[in-house]
């Protein structure tokens, strides 16, 4: 507290151009310069266009308050006073999350806030504007109702809880410039039945889909390199391919999370023979598609091994001698006997 009350009054003294050693007169001098310009970079004057007040500044416009009397189809405009409209003021959708609709971001908007739009109870669609870049914590999160939204090409991250609990999602298409989908950013999506990812997409991080069950495949492309634990856990995943660049596992992750018996006859197909499995844990009736000398083979053997020192403890995980290559094979045509 202390520390804050003199930063506070050193900054005080720069903007009213307070005493100085007269040593110091040339350096102070520049500081006030600098501090008066960042000053007046700050200072905005409010603009209202469509029931949506902007704050616009020097050299950009925010968006600062949609109002209660805004129509329930928000358009974000591109430029307010010839200033591009780049970001969100926190708390701007605050007096609409029961009335807003629709939302369609204008062109320039680079970053969706933190918790922008939680919990925008009748909100269904969202059009990303073709500048966006990320996509914040808990942003879109609980808006139960919101059944559609495109992305743009350009957007690079989205970040956790972005859009936990969004029930009425049936379909993703992710950009090729997504890179990142980060912890529970998809959580609790149970009506989630198609997602597509992009070909640059190289981080899916811990309970990424989590119960969302609707999943029953998913192609994760060839440059993905880490895969969170329980990135996909739920019940109906029956096939899952894990990219070569994926150099680590921890205890079967993409599965394991909540439902280690859930996964009877899912198929892993593991295409780096490097990649290892660090913990053990209960994968029963789970297939391994891997190379014969491969790690993932070898953690598979020991899961065996163990399970007939001790038939009443964790389960054998069965290994299939099918070729790396071969796409996965459907469950009801695998046997339940092992084999090595």
């Amino acid at each position: 507290m202390k520390i804050k009350k003199l930063i506070a009054a050193v900054t005080a003294l720069v903007l009213v151009g307070g005493a100085y050693p007269a040593t110091a007169e040339r350096t102070d001098s520049s500081l006030v310069f600098a501090a008066e310009t960042e000053t007046a970079a700050k200072m905005s004057q409010s603009f209202t266009a469509d029931d949506i007040t902007y704050s616009v500044y020097s050299d950009y416009a925010a968006v600062a308050e949609v109002s209660q009397d805004a129509v329930a189809d928000v358009v974000i405009a591109d430029e307010i006073d010839g200033k591009p409209v780049t970001s969100f003021e926190n708390g701007a959708f605050d007096d609409v999350r029961g009335t807003v609709r629709t939302i369609k971001f204008g062109k320039n908007i680079k970053t969706v806030n933190e918790a922008l739009l939680y919990e925008c109870s009748e909100l269904t669609k969202v059009e990303c504007g073709e500048s966006l870049e990320s996509i914040g914590c808990a942003a879109f999160a609980y808006c139960e109702k919101l059944e559609e939204i495109s992305f743009n090409e350009g957007l690079t991250v989205i970040n956790n809880c972005a859009f936990y609990n969004c029930t009425s999602l049936v379909s993703l298409e992710f950009p090729d410039s997504l890179t990142e989908i980060k912890t529970s950013a998809f959580e609790m999506c149970t009506g989630i039945k198609e997602v597509k990812f992009g070909k640059n997409l190289e981080r899916i991080e811990a309970g990424a889909f989590c119960d969302s069950d609707g999943i029953t495949e998913v192609d994760l492309g060839e440059n993905l390199t880490y895969l969170g634990s329980g990135a996909f856990s739920g019940k109906n995943i029956k096939c899952l391919v894990i990219p070569e660049g994926v150099t680590s596992l921890t205890d079967l992750c993409p599965l394991y999370f909540k439902y280690p018996m859930a996964y009877r006859d899912c198929v892993i197909k593991i295409m780096n023979p490097e990649c290892g499995i660090l913990n053990t844990v209960n994968t029963k009736d789970c297939v391994i598609v891997s190379a014969d000398d491969s790690s993932s083979r070898k953690f598979a053997e020991f899961q065996n091994e163990r399970a007939e020192v001790n038939k009443k403890g964790i389960a054998a995980s069965r290994i299939t001698k099918k070729a790396i290559t071969q796409k996965c094979p459907q469950p009801a045509l695998i046997s339940p006997t092992f084999t090595v």
